[in-house]
């Protein structure tokens, strides 16, 4: 993600979680503190698909190696 799209998040108070935090602290730490951080608001997961390794998902058309696989949790 740009460092602009990044700022422009964090300006609107949108929080973003980067595959490098779900690589280095698991998906399920990362999902907790996404839940503390909303709390009982309204939230929403957005996931780009050519994120998803071709191992797991060969008809993703820009897919990207080492991206989110099914272990990660």
């Amino acid at each position: 993600m740009s460092r602009q799209r990044s700022s422009n998040l964090a300006v609107m108070g949108v929080g973003v979680f980067a595959m490098g935090d779900i690589s280095e602290r698991g998906l399920a730490e990362v999902y907790a503190e996404a839940l503390r951080i909303v709390g009982n608001g309204p939230w929403g997961i957005s996931i780009d698909l050519d994120a998803i390794d071709p191992e797991v998902a060969p008809g993703v058309s820009t897919s990207v190696i080492g991206g989110a696989a099914p272990s990660l949790a």
